[in-house]
């Protein structure tokens, strides 16, 4: 969509000096021309909604049996995340470790669900990094785990639309704590599925995300003790401070959508 919207503004302003101080008209006209913005947008939003309305209601059958382990009390704290270092998917582990050895919480209390997708798996340091989550997944386990019980189920693939969207409906914790992230979508989307105001979302407070969604319980991701506690608070928050924290994060994310971020781009290169 960048391209579309450069090429539109350089057959008005073709000389290098001339782009550089287009008008702000011409950009806003430039963006609006594109399929991106608001001539598509009641479109966007109807094909949104339909496939949230398609997603939320089942669960993939291969997921069934892992979705279940949350029935009976037993609630289900999700990570989902690239397989990177900037994630904190080894702090978050660790942390998930400690809240256990604690003992504020079994494994008949609760599970950890971690998706890491695969990502630049030749590099030498994501493969380290790869085995070091495995290590740590199978020393939970190995410390916590029961026959036909464990702490973490740890899935390492792409996920398509279905099981992902199932995943965020089943979790009764996001746990969203990369080191340091642009923007974090892993959070809103977690969100936009609680269409029933329940789940409590952990956020890092080094996420772009952070500064809208200021009603999750956030935390520094380089702090074990404090992603403990946050686990510890989200497992045993009362269901109305959980709706009420739910409610104003859906509003904030249905109102600062992709919409409202471009028109305060105009905004401030009006003023």
């Amino acid at each position: 969509r960048v391209n579309l919207v450069t090429k539109d503004l350089f057959k008005k302003h073709p000389k290098p000096a001339d782009f550089a101080a287009a008008p702000v008209k011409d950009i806003e006209q430039a963006v609006k021309s594109t399929c991106f913005f608001r001539n598509k947008a009641k479109n966007i939003k109807a094909c949104s909604t339909e496939l949230l309305d398609k997603h939320c209601g089942g669960v993939p059958k291969d997921l069934e049996e892992l979705v279940e382990l949350g029935g009976e009390g037993r609630k289900i704290i999700l990570g989902v995340d690239r397989l990177d270092s900037t994630k904190g998917i080894d702090v978050r582990l660790k942390a998930f470790q400690e809240l256990l050895r604690s003992g504020r919480v079994s494994i008949d209390d609760c599970v950890l669900v971690q998706c890491a997708v695969p990502s630049r798996e030749k590099v030498v340091q994501y493969a380290d990094l790869k085995r070091r989550v495995e290590q740590y997944v199978g020393s939970i386990n190995g410390e916590f785990g029961k026959v036909g019980r464990v702490a973490v189920h740890y899935l390492h693939r792409n996920l398509p639309i279905e099981e992902l969207v199932a995943l965020y409906r089943s979790a009764d914790v996001m746990l969203v704590t990369p080191f340091r992230d642009g923007m974090n979508l892993i959070a809103k989307e977690y969100v936009a599925t609680r269409v029933e105001n329940t789940g409590v979302l952990i956020l890092s407070e080094f996420a772009g995300a952070a500064g809208q969604m200021r009603q999750a319980l956030l935390v520094n991701p380089h702090d074990v003790d404090a992603i403990v506690a946050a686990l510890d608070r989200a497992l045993h928050l009362p269901a109305s401070e959980a709706g009420r924290r739910m409610r104003w994060l859906r509003t904030r994310v249905r109102r600062r959508d992709v919409f409202a971020w471009a028109d305060s781009f105009f905004e401030a290169l009006r003023s």
